[in-house]
């Protein structure tokens, strides 16, 4: 009888691997939730200067040369994951940040609530918070 059971334990792992392999296959071959459309951080080089100004329904700025900081928000803005254009237009509640470079050029990069904006598209974006906790941190 325990061998039986042994038998039948080791055939639905077995089955159960084989059905995990295919659907890992499956997925593999759909497209991620998360489509790509577009990039936020779009330079590749380290910034200088940020100036940040928070829209809500209260206003206020910041601006930082640290290094530290700023390298960091570039870590975090290179992983976010920007998923599919939307419609969603939120008033107070917009976050720019302007960031400037040793040869003169800037970025400029705007959330409005959890949406990236871009030549006046919203795409949502996955992980906005962790920006937001740094610039609650330069706010303060």
């Amino acid at each position: 009888m325990k061998k039986i059971s042994q038998l039948i334990l080791s055939l639905l792992l077995f089955v159960c691997i084989g059905c995990s392999a295919e659907k890992q296959a499956e997925v593999s071959e759909k497209p991620s939730a998360t489509v790509q459309t577009t990039e936020i951080w779009t330079k590749d080089t380290m910034p200088v200067k940020m100036e940040y100004q928070r829209l809500y329904a209260y206003s206020a700025s910041a601006e930082t040369e640290d290094p530290q900081i700023l390298e960091y928000l570039v870590q975090i803005l290179q992983t976010l994951e920007v998923g599919e254009e939307n419609e969603q237009v939120t008033d107070d509640y917009t976050d720019i940040m302007v960031f400037y470079f040793e040869d003169g050029d800037t970025l400029r990069i705007e959330f409005e609530h959890d949406n990236f904006v871009k030549d006046g598209k919203r795409y949502y974006v996955d992980g906005i918070n962790s920006v937001r906790v740094i610039l609650d941190d330069l706010v303060e």
